[in-house]
């Protein structure tokens, strides 16, 4: 079988996609912390396994029926915010480390035989914006039980190998440094647009930088004054790891946003499409680190 080309059904949701590699257990992709560590991991999870699937459902929130207006809650956050392992680092290259998918693709119509390629992204670059950028695929997932048996009954292609690209300036990231004054970084998020719109700048800004400590409670405070977000409370990411939920709802889809609850950083990101429930998109923000080690 041909993997489905991607002229079928394809939701694209952001431009940071992600993710970091492992084993596969029994149809779960699995990130394992074993064996030798590659240059830059601190501030990665410390336990456990981040398991993607086989069938992908929507993280579970505390206050999944009337949440509370989150304003209250993000300013909490934002005044207790720590320091994050990477703060006090230097090197040349930034490092992000990434976990998710971006697209949902049919290979039939009607919804049964959907299919999720999750990948591993790795990006380390200089100030300029030149680096790396290493991407490995991972063993497809699926949004729904039907599509699992579809494919357990079709053979699907091997995973692709892992591509390793290096980069001229601009290219493996941003060639300017992220403004974190108040005005500045509020015009970057957006402020002022809708609530979907500054959602999806957030999730880009954590996609692209290693957030300082300043501008992280700046991000909460942003957060908390854009009319129409949810207080969804306590949950557990991907990755295992306990953070605090906030998201943007409309008839058809569901923004969510989990953020640590001691450093104030974006930990993962998912877009559910309503009324089945399909995770179309989803980034687990596995680490960051500055480091003069090329990976």
């Amino acid at each position: 079988m041909t993997r489905p080309a991607l002229a079928g059904r394809r939701l694209v949701l952001a431009a940071a996609v992600l993710a970091v590699a492992a084993g596969v257990t029994a149809g779960a992709v699995a990130l394992t912390a074993d064996g030798p560590a590659p240059p830059g991991q601190a501030g990665e999870p410390p336990r456990g396994d981040l398991l993607l699937g086989p069938v992908v459902q929507p993280v579970a929130v505390q206050y999944a029926l009337d949440p509370p207006s989150a304003g209250d809650g993000l300013r909490r956050l934002a005044d207790g915010i720590s320091a994050a392992p990477y703060d006090g680092k230097s090197g040349r290259y930034t490092y992000i480390h990434t976990v998710g998918w971006n697209a949902v693709i049919d290979a039939e119509p009607g919804g049964d035989s959907q299919v999720i390629y999750p990948q591993d992204k790795q990006r380390w670059y200089l100030a300029d914006g030149s680096g790396r950028i290493t991407v490995t695929p991972l063993a497809p997932v699926y949004p729904n039980e039907r599509s699992r048996q579809y494919w357990q009954r079709h053979e699907a292609d091997p995973t692709p190998g892992v591509q390793h690209d290096d980069l001229p300036a601009g290219k493996a990231g941003p060639r300017q440094p992220l403004s974190t004054g108040a005005d500045r970084l509020a015009k970057r998020l957006s402020m002022g647009a809708d609530p979907q719109s500054v959602f999806l700048a957030v999730r880009d800004v954590y996609s692209y930088y290693a957030v300082p400590q300043e501008a992280r409670a700046r991000i909460l405070h942003i957060l908390a004054d854009v009319p129409g977000v949810s207080w969804r409370g306590t949950v557990t990411d991907r990755a295992g790891r306990p953070g605090q939920a906030v998201s943007v709802d409309t008839a058809t889809t569901r923004e969510l946003l989990i953020f640590d609850p001691e450093t104030g950083a974006l930990l993962a990101w998912e877009q559910v499409e309503r009324p089945t429930e399909t995770v179309a998109g989803a980034t687990v923000i596995v680490g960051y680190d500055r480091t003069d080690r090329l990976g």
